[in-house]
């Protein structure tokens, strides 16, 4: 979905049309745009003077996207004027699909969420989950990075024993799976465990490790998101991987983590 509009005397006017073209590096045409502003097919509201154009290239024209495209844009003013813009995007094929499906354990003293994915063709696959309370507000960031072969794999994603020892909330928890993924369905994990009872007894019983993380880059780096989000200068780093009130976007909340 694209938008434009027209300025003049740092205002939006009415053009007598807006029109366009997407195209490749090398200056071929992958798509006319047709822009309109009567708050239909994606155009938000009409007669607001932003206009919309959606595109939505067919399975076989996909791959004809993918990469860096560039983007023109030709408004006639309504004195007959014509004014150019040029613009660009990156557009992007996931290579692998998340299946709906879902496991968790402790390995080692940590959490190990795993998501299943199929693999549409092999490749370096990076993945990144953030961990949330019941409530949606995230307090754990993984992430992962794997080369995959075509077919069904596991992706593993591994949560501190000391941020959930530590970190004192009620689940159900929520998982926000991103990265180089695609939600291709609305499935219901198969596995599912109280989330609220994993936790209780995993403290209680030491289940959950009280290792620190002990990886400097890492912690300094958490230690800057959190005082980022704090609206604070850095201090030391702290001895988990955690963010509060902040972290990746949450994509989809697809699944109510058995942790």
């Amino acid at each position: 979905m694209l938008h434009a509009y027209l300025v003049h005397d740092e205002r939006r006017v009415d053009p007598r049309a807006i029109c366009g073209e997407i195209r490749t590096q090398q200056g071929g045409v992958l798509a006319a745009l047709d822009f309109h502003d009567d708050g239909s097919n994606g155009d938000a509201t009409g007669n607001d003077r932003i206009y919309t154009a959606v595109v939505a290239p067919d399975a076989s024209a996909r791959i004809d996207f993918k990469g860096a495209q560039l983007v023109e844009v030709h408004a006639e003013t309504k004195s007959g004027e014509q004014r150019n813009a040029t613009t660009g995007f990156l557009y992007s094929i996931p290579l692998a699909h998340l299946t709906g499906r879902y496991r968790d354990e402790i390995v080692d003293g940590n959490l190990v969420v795993s998501a299943e994915v199929q693999v549409d063709a092999r490749g370096a696959l990076p993945s990144e989950a953030t961990l949330a309370e019941s409530d949606g507000t995230p307090f754990g960031w993984a992430q992962n990075a794997q080369v995959l072969e075509a077919g069904t794999a596991w992706i593993p994603l591994t949560y501190w024993g000391l941020m959930l020892r530590e970190h004192q909330a009620n689940g159900p928890y929520l998982l926000a799976v991103g990265g180089a993924l695609d939600d291709r369905r609305d499935a219901e994990p198969e596995e599912r465990r109280g989330a609220e009872r994993l936790r209780d007894e995993g403290v209680r019983r030491g289940l959950f490790s009280d290792r620190a993380f002990n990886d400097p880059g890492l912690l300094d780096a958490a230690a800057r998101l959190r005082a980022e989000s704090a609206g604070r200068r850095p201090r030391s780093a702290g001895p988990m991987m955690m963010r509060r009130g902040a972290g990746p976007t949450m994509r989809r909340e697809r699944w109510r983590a058995d942790c």
